[in-house]
């Protein structure tokens, strides 16, 4: 939609949209022409006349981009937003999340957010009520915990028990986890209504739990939720699905990369500083070179002492042997309904992904899918996008 063009208003919430994209520098060059070049730009502070010249801007076909984040990051931040909305990051409110075992855990606050920084479900809250909806009424983080638990029920993460059981002492579902501390508890959660016990699940896949377990632990009362994957793997016949590859796809590849004589396999590792997405490196550069002056490596110290290595000595790492791609299809940009069109490989991956997205495209324009409205686009039109603007002045 903001590629071809037609969208009027983007919200944009905690990303860096334009470097996450493959298109990367087409999607810039589309803000570029749809905010920066258009040519109803701000230029005054009066409310009104701000009001006015985005309207114009809609209306000649250019887009308003709002944004919502912990700081401004460019482009869209920096460069591209009209409106700027301050977010609260982690520490600043209370929050629940999940990590990779399904361990949901509460994050306490520790510290105020910075200015006028709210977090985001009070930032979504206002401009839902501001544009005319039902429900978004909440006072505190917890009641949206509360009010999301019960979509999460039959999913790997289910946490509506645990409000459930919260409820029947007296709490809410941020305090009982509260009380759980940093080991929190492992999803999906389970509530015995006759002993008062919540329990969660180390394990899914339990070939070894049977059906007359799930009902002594209380898994098949009120609101509790058991479904396939507690038992068995989502597979049709309930047990798991390994898939044996020839290894002649690959064995030419081990034997070509594997080490050879002394060589040693390297990998890149990742710490919290810098992690995989580079989201702020180019911010948090300059503590980054204070902190690790140089780059680093750990080697075992049987592999150190056979090369005469001590802990402290300048190395220098480098392969002869660097894998890059060979004999690719180029091909020539169209719509991805055209994708049969275009010079790719039929059974690659990407002649499916483009195939899949052309089904979607037609799927929608007989109207067999449908989308979750969401709060962006009721914003229409620029009197839609002025009536919000005044609201919230």
């Amino acid at each position: 939609m903001f590629y071809s063009g037609y969208t009027r208003f983007a919200h944009v919430v905690g990303t860096t949209w334009i470097q996450s994209m493959c298109g990367s520098q087409g999607l810039n060059d589309k803000f570029e022409e749809l905010v920066v070049n258009n040519k109803h730009q701000v230029r005054s502070s009066n409310k009104q006349d701000i009001i006015d010249t985005l309207k114009k801007r809609m209306d000649s076909g250019g887009t308003v981009v709002l944004n919502q984040d912990i700081y401004l990051r460019d482009p869209i931040g920096g460069k591209f937003a009209d409106i700027v909305l301050p977010a609260a990051t982690w520490g600043e409110e209370d929050f629940v999340r999940a990590n990779g075992e399904r361990r949901i855990r509460l994050y306490s606050k520790f510290y105020d957010a910075p200015g006028d920084a709210k977090p985001d479900w009070w930032i979504v809250s206002q401009l839902a009520q501001r544009l005319g909806f039902d429900g978004y009424d909440w006072k505190n983080s917890n009641e949206v915990c509360e009010e999301s638990s019960r979509f999460s029920r039959g999913n790997r993460k289910a946490y509506h028990m645990i409000k459930v059981a919260a409820h029947k002492e007296g709490k809410t579902l941020h305090e009982k986890l509260r009380e759980m501390g940093t080991t929190g508890i492992q999803g999906p959660t389970f509530y015995n209504y006759k002993t008062g016990e919540l329990t969660g699940s180390v394990r899914l896949h339990d070939t070894e739990m049977t059906p007359e377990m799930i009902e002594a632990e209380g898994r098949t009362q009120g609101a509790n939720m058991v479904n396939k994957k507690m038992t068995h793997f989502n597979s049709q016949t309930g047990k798991i699905n390994i898939q044996k590859h020839p290894w002649s796809l690959f064995s030419d590849y081990w034997e070509w990369m594997s080490p050879k004589k002394d060589e040693l396999w390297h990998t890149n590792g990742r710490i919290n500083e810098i992690w995989q997405s580079g989201f702020d490196d180019v911010q948090r550069r300059s503590y980054i070179a204070r902190r690790w002056p140089e780059n680093w490596t750990e080697i075992h110290p049987d592999d150190a002492k056979a090369r005469g290595i001590e802990s402290g000595d300048k190395i220098l790492l480098y392969s002869d042997r660097v894998p890059h791609f060979r004999q690719t299809i180029k091909g020539v940009r169209c719509q991805p309904w055209r994708a049969k069109r275009r010079l790719v490989d039929p059974s690659s991956r990407e002649a499916a992904l483009f195939s899949r997205r052309a089904l979607r495209q037609r799927e929608n324009k007989v109207g067999l899918r449908t989308r979750r409205p969401v709060i962006g686009s009721q914003v229409r039109s620029s009197n839609e996008l002025a009536k919000l603007l005044r609201s919230a002045w």
